[in-house]
Formats: structure tokens, sequence, C-alpha cells
């Protein structure tokens, strides 16, 4: 038998329904700060040199995709040393974004032999992302023929350089 609480029991589980329906349909299509109008949208694409010696050294380019629709300047950049090696912005500094897809290069100086996992920060002039992380990847090898670096090397606090604009 269906008694007027029934029916009210029912309604409120279908408006809860719809309700949470409705909530989550409108998180998905939440505009995120980033994403707003005339944000500074960026996509940094992942940036690896594969295989080199240790003691080298190599530019390896990275991708920067601006989508503000307008110039943005990277203004300054951390370089960063560690066992793995170095890591630091190798164009002139300040270096504009165009609208569309930027390619930057990075200075790498291969170090101890193994895995190479390096970031350095890279600073903007837009407000909305004064930041961009830029991370390299790789592996170092040994020479053939020669033993694999050994040592004691120390990881340095990034240094932040930065030129007038």
């Amino acid at each position: 038998m269906v008694t007027p609480l029934r029916i009210a029991s029912m309604l409120c589980s279908t408006l809860a329904v719809v309700f949470l329906a409705c909530a989550g349909a409108s998180l998905l299509g939440t505009t995120h700060v980033g994403d707003a109008p005339g944000a500074f949208r960026t996509q940094v694409e992942a940036a690896s040199f594969g295989s080199k010696v240790s003691g080298g050294g190599l530019r390896v380019p990275v991708s920067v995709i601006n989508q503000t629709g307008g110039p943005v300047r990277i203004v300054g950049a951390t370089s960063i040393c560690g066992a793995s090696g170095c890591l630091s912005m190798a164009d002139v500094l300040p270096r504009e974004l165009a609208p569309g897809k930027n390619v930057i290069e990075v200075d790498v100086r291969t170090g101890q032999v193994g895995d190479y996992d390096q970031s350095i920060t890279l600073y903007t002039d837009w407000e909305a992302r004064p930041r961009l992380i830029v991370r390299v990847t790789g592996q170092i090898i040994a020479e053939s023929g020669l033993p694999a670096m050994t040592g004691d090397s120390h990881e340095q606090e990034p240094a932040i350089m930065r030129r007038s604009q």
C-alpha cells in the first residue's frame, strides 16, 4: 500500500539523486583559475635525452605551449647541480613565449652514472602562473672500457638567475 509517507520518501530520494547528478555535472564543468579566459594555460612537455656518457654536456629542447592568446616572458630560472649532474636554462633571458608551441633549450651536464632526473623552475611575467616546472630525465652511462664514476657529490640549493628586462 502506498502511503503519503512512502510517497514523500520516494520523492526525497529522487530529488537527492537529481541534485547529486546536477552537482557532479557542475563540478565537471567548473572553470579553474588556470582555465579562466586570459589565464596562462601552458603545457610543458616531458624532456628526455635518452642515454649519454657521464661527464658530457648537451642541450635538450623542451616544448612549452602557450595557450594564453598573447606573449608571456620567461624572466628568470633556477639551476641545480647534484650527483647526477647539472641542469640550467640555456636560452638568454628574458625569453618571450609567443602564443602556441615554443621550444626552449636547457643545458645538461651529466655526472654520476645512473638515472638522471632534475627539474628547474622558470619564472614568468604572467601573474596567473608565475612559475613553470621543467623536468628533464635520462640515463647516464659509463664510457665503454672505463669504470663507472663514483664519489661523494652533494646536492646544492638552486640558484636563481635573473637578468634585467
